[in-house]
């Protein structure tokens, strides 16, 4: 999958990787060598300006943007700090990119993540486990979903919610509640995103959180059900 992925490089058209791991980080520069293209490590790279994106592993996104503005301006294209400051804290008003850490209320705290592959919810369940709050958790996958994996990474501590994405390509929970059972794991099911998350705020106490996660899908229903009634 890897070299896959890495078959994306173009012949001398410099890549950028924000790839920590080493195994992966030597494909992509395989690749680049092949390609006679240039590999620019942006893992070596501080990143000294705020966000409005709050989820820690944007820190790496960052180290990504702020490469390919080093290369761009290495290609005679001007972008000045102010324009680089100004767009790392505007992401979501100039995008309107919604879903990645995203905090939907404070009352109670609630935050969306659209992380789905493995890495991408190892890194969001790392930062719920940093959070103190006892927490309510709604999550929902696609049919492709390593249901097993998952499993073995949730956050303790926590109230869970499985959920069916409207999408065709939605799983219903009762598909892998045999994994459910095996987890040991205090959960209930639900057949629509937008009743697990109402069950999840029936159910959150003061000083708990909700946390709504799992797959692109679920975030998207659930925001098209509730963003606008939040205005």
């Amino acid at each position: 999958m890897r070299r896959k992925k890495a078959g994306i490089i173009k012949h001398q058209t410099p890549i950028i990787s924000g790839d920590e791991k080493p195994i992966v980080k030597a494909i992509i520069q395989e690749k680049a060598k092949e390609n006679e293209a240039i590999f620019i490590d942006a893992t070596t790279l501080s990143t000294p300006y705020e966000t409005d994106l709050k989820g820690k592993y944007q820190r790496k996104n960052q180290r990504v943007v702020l490469a390919l503005v080093e290369a761009l301006r290495g290609q005679k294209i001007s972008i000045s700090e102010e324009s680089v400051k100004a767009g790392l804290l505007n992401v979501q008003q100039n995008t309107n990119f919604l879903g990645r850490w995203f905090e939907f209320s404070q009352h109670p705290l609630t935050i969306c993540d659209t992380g789905h592959n493995q890495a991408g919810l190892e890194e969001v369940f790392a930062q719920l486990n940093e959070m103190p709050q006892f927490k309510h958790i709604v999550l929902g996958f696609v049919n492709d979903k390593k249901i097993d994996e998952v499993l073995r990474i949730l956050p303790p501590n926590a109230q869970y919610y499985f959920v069916k994405p409207s999408i065709h390509r939605g799983r219903h929970p009762q598909d892998y509640e045999n994994l459910l059972q095996e987890a040991n794991i205090s959960y209930q099911i639900f057949d629509e995103v937008n009743k697990g998350y109402n069950a999840a705020r029936q159910h959150c106490r003061e000083n708990e959180m909700i946390f709504i996660g799992g797959s692109n899908f679920v975030i998207g229903d659930f925001l098209e059900k509730n963003l606008e009634r939040k205005k």
